[in-house]
């Protein structure tokens, strides 16, 4: 029954990412002087009883749906012939479908832990990326602010001509800085797309080093 259930080492990467949702079961570290019980499953549907070092377990459906929830990835998986099973993540951008390459596994269960690995690698590279973002974002904002208010206070310099330069000399500093930002968050974008295309692709990146140069020669 345990394989119902995501690993522990996922299950922790998905806390990290912000799931919190209530399970039948949590992992916890086991008391046992055994090596091979130091992580053992326990069995609960009380969410505040949870000790601290406790990790949610949720089922695969249960983490798949989450995925779809909150960030409208869609997982896809279909059996072959011969018994095994390829799968591919499905998303949508400006009403346009989007796949990622169909990956082969053995078994079911080795495609659902594969996908779900692939899915918790994208959403870790896109939060970070956004929160990257709104920091420079953030830091643009403030700058805009300062150059408003900072022309305001510097009117309160009586001599015209010193009033003046100064001024220009904050408004010329302040806008280089704000263009420059800019920039930096037009590169950003152009960075984030090339970094997804390789943690989507990263299986062919890895047996095929010239895909690198071809992702980023694209105009992403």
């Amino acid at each position: 029954m345990i394989k119902e259930f995501v690993p522990y080492e996922l299950s922790v990467k998905l806390k990290s990412l912000g799931f919190d949702e209530k399970c039948f079961c949590n992992w916890e570290e086991s008391w046992s002087p055994e090596p091979e019980d130091e992580i053992r499953m326990v069995l609960t549907t009380d969410q505040t009883w949870l000790r601290p070092g406790w990790i949610c377990a949720p089922l695969f459906q249960q983490a798949f749906r989450w995925f779809r929830e909150n960030y409208l990835y869609h997982p896809h998986f279909f059996s072959k012939e011969d018994g095994t099973f390829v799968w591919c993540i499905r998303w949508y951008i400006d009403g346009l479908q989007k796949d990622t390459p169909y990956f082969s596994s053995n078994t079911y269960e080795e495609a659902e832990l594969a996908c779900l690995e692939k899915l918790i690698e994208i959403i870790k590279l896109t939060k970070t990326t956004r929160t990257m973002k709104t920091a420079m974002q953030e830091l643009r904002d403030d700058l805009v602010l300062t150059l408003e208010t900072g022309n305001e206070a510097l009117n309160e310099i009586k001599d015209k001509s010193i009033r003046e330069s100064c001024q220009k000399v904050v408004q010329l500093t302040l806008e280089s800085v704000i263009k420059r930002i800019d920039e930096e968050l037009l590169e950003m974008e152009k960075e984030q797309k090339i970094d997804f295309a390789l943690t989507v692709y990263s299986e062919i990146v890895e047996t095929d080093k010239d895909f690198v140069d071809v992702i980023k020669s694209m105009n992403l």
